[in-house]
């Protein structure tokens, strides 16, 4: 018969809980009453200190409040780039259309300019679609906070796609 190494059988772990009077807090449900609450409060604390479980508690209750807390730091994040979009003036939004139509550009491209608009503070905000100085200012801005980051411009996709963008508009 093998070994048990270091794990106790059922019958042991039975007869170890018996040595160490582990009882349940309240023998009795009847004589729960308003006046012994608290000590039924320090019955129930004094059942549970048997055993190391402040940490896991802390554990539980940490852990799914700070993934809600990421949660509703990514939602208001991606959210900020579409509500701006929704801001913007109906006229404006309908010569955006127009021109992005007239040019063959798809809806991906218009809000990825309009994004770029935004980040820049370019005002009128279509001016980027129209004005070649507009664009190249942006390309020079968004060259820029990428190289800033110690990246290279040439392999970021975003200025890659920002120079195939300039080709269709111009």
């Amino acid at each position: 018969m093998p070994e048990n190494r270091g794990q106790k059988t059922l019958h042991e772990l039975g007869t170890y809980f018996d040595k160490e009077n582990v009882k349940p807090p309240i023998d009795d449900p009847e004589k729960i009453t308003l006046q012994s609450a608290p000590e039924n409060i320090k019955a129930v604390n004094r059942y549970f200190k048997s055993g190391a479980y402040d940490f896991e508690i802390l554990l539980v209750l940490l852990f799914p409040a700070i993934i809600l807390i990421l949660l509703l730091i990514f939602q208001r994040r991606s959210g900020s780039a579409q509500a701006e979009i929704e801001k913007i003036p109906e006229k404006d939004f309908d010569f955006i259309e127009m021109v992005r139509l007239q040019k063959g550009l798809e809806e991906f491209d218009r809000d990825f300019l309009l994004q770029l608009s935004f980040e820049a503070g370019l005002k009128p905000i279509y001016q980027i679609l129209i004005d070649k100085d507009a664009f190249e200012k942006i390309e020079e801005e968004l060259i820029d906070s990428i190289s800033e980051r110690g990246e290279r411009a040439d392999a970021n996709k975003r200025v890659r796609y920002l120079r195939k963008l300039k080709l269709k508009l111009f």
